[in-house]
């Protein structure tokens, strides 16, 4: 799940604007940037909740409550000090600060309970690949700029994925067990 989630992060950091128009047209261009900073925060969340259920196994649920409980609080008074100023790209960085903080607390938690160290350095020659791969891509669309978008898009998600599966066997990120 993390290798296919990362893969769908690095499209919607690399072509935002791609993506929105051509999934809910012009409108909506406007929003690249709260798409990217929602996206990552939401990644980050996303794997936060392996520590999230780890709490959960040693009983912890009010621990969850909490960090839950002050990320929300967190969320609404920020969003209360940036929406009045930065609008609507003030409310994507609210929520991505509060998603932040609660992933980082998960993550600290869960370490100080179970020591269970999630990033290592395996995790850090994923993070290479695609990388790497994101770069590979960026450029090559920058050579297909002329093609209508959801072609982009397409031959995008099939090089990404195949560039990055290639890093991944050639960094040794994955092995048998994995696919």
């Amino acid at each position: 799940i993390f290798l296919v989630n990362l893969i769908i992060l690095s499209m919607l950091i690399l072509f935002p604007k791609k993506i929105l128009l051509t999934l809910f047209g012009t409108d909506y261009i406007s929003g690249y940037s709260v798409l990217i900073i929602l996206s990552v925060a939401n990644f980050l969340y996303a794997l936060a909740q392996t520590q999230n259920q780890s709490l959960l196994v040693y009983e912890r649920t009010k621990t969850i409550s909490v960090i839950t409980a002050v990320g929300a609080g967190i969320n609404v008074i920020l969003n209360a000090i940036l929406v009045p100023v930065y609008g609507i790209l003030g409310a994507g960085m609210a929520t991505g600060i509060a998603l932040a903080i609660m992933s980082i607390s998960f993550y600290i938690v869960s370490y100080k309970i179970t020591n269970i160290n999630p990033l290592k350095f395996p995790v850090f020659r994923i993070f290479f690949s695609v990388i790497i791969s994101s770069f590979a891509v960026y450029f090559f669309v920058k050579i297909l700029n002329f093609l209508p978008n959801i072609i982009v898009l397409v031959v995008s998600i099939i090089i990404l994925s195949a560039v990055y599966m290639l890093a991944l066997l050639i960094t040794k990120s994955i092995n048998e067990d994995d696919l």
